[in-house]
């Protein structure tokens, strides 16, 4: 029943609601963020012409899609090897010519 409505009364099905949740964006919270720091955001934020909580998101966003240390090393290790005829600090002393 919904109140309010007087005599009349209807169900209000909330199961159908439930499944929304889980699309709904999500909220983090940041704390004891110092005044300078806060300051220096809001200003970066304006000048990209964004809010502060855009601009947060898209920090966090360039962050998010970096891989981690840990991930770039298994990135890395599940490559070929490669083999090279010569050594790069020689290439490097070639093409910089004499000293």
């Amino acid at each position: 029943m919904v109140a309010g409505d007087g005599n009349r009364s209807r169900s209000v099905d909330m199961c159908s609601t439930r499944s929304h949740v889980s699309d709904m964006a999500k909220m983090i919270q940041l704390r004891n963020v110092s005044p300078e720091l806060h300051r220096k955001l809001k200003s970066r934020a304006a000048l990209a012409g964004m809010s502060l909580s855009d601009y947060l998101i898209e920090i966090v966003r360039r962050d998010a899609d970096k891989p981690t240390l840990e991930e770039f090393r298994l990135r890395l290790r599940s490559r070929d090897a490669v083999e090279v005829s010569e050594s790069a600090a020689d290439i490097i002393r070639e093409r910089r010519g004499p000293i």
